[in-house]
């Protein structure tokens, strides 16, 4: 995989954003999939997979030994699935058979406590000449306040957030319901993101 000058037009430095490929997997074209370098196991996660209509392809039971995950939290494989994956566009491209280990992954954060910034750490790059904002304070009806209660005790208990006095950027919470009826707990960074340069490859999830 080689890299023209082009490919570095608009990209800011240190450049830290993870690499993205969209292969044709077992006849599906995946959109966007994680490529670290560093990683000892293929990672198919399950709800792909459910979406991928492989009819006719058998799960085949997994006994290995279990996947390490950040913060030594680990992952038991369940099933594996060995699918043709297809790279490049034509005429160079490569096919190749990849097994795959499939996973169900739902993570609390109590599950994994105290995550070392050594191991991971968010950098935003913000643009340099973009003033801090600070977000009002918004209130909210008593049974979402007691959602937001409940998910930032939780999130305080495993030590993935901290308290502070004194912030540059302040910026609200928002609570929406899911469709299976519980409340899910976002931050809007609706200010943040218009400080920090376009990514013309946004990352909703990963494949």
């Amino acid at each position: 995989m080689t890299f023209s000058t082009e490919d570095y037009e608009d990209v800011i430095s240190p450049y830290e954003d993870p690499l993205i490929i969209n292969p044709i997997i077992g006849q599906n074209k995946i959109w966007k999939v994680m490529v670290d370098t560093g990683s000892s196991a293929n990672i198919l996660f399950h709800k792909t997979y459910c979406k991928m209509n492989l009819a006719g392809e058998q799960l085949e039971p997994c006994n290995e030994a279990p996947l390490y995950a950040i913060g030594g939290h680990p992952i038991q494989f369940e099933e594996t699935i060995t699918l043709p994956v297809l790279l490049g566009k034509l005429p160079y491209t490569a096919e190749k058979l990849v097994k795959f280990y499939v996973v169900r992954i739902e993570s609390p954060p109590e599950d994994m406590p105290g995550l070392d910034p050594k191991t991971a750490t968010h950098c935003s790059n913000v643009q340099p000449e973009a003033k801090p904002v600070k977000q009002k304070k918004r209130t909210f009806a008593v049974e979402r306040q007691k959602v937001i209660e409940a998910e930032v005790e939780k999130l305080l208990e495993a030590r993935f957030i901290e308290e502070i006095e004194y912030p540059d950027w302040l910026a609200n919470v928002v609570v929406v319901k899911k469709s299976n009826g519980k409340w899910r707990m976002c931050v809007d960074y609706t200010d943040l993101n218009k400080a920090c340069p376009k990514d013309h490859y946004p990352l909703p999830n990963i494949d």
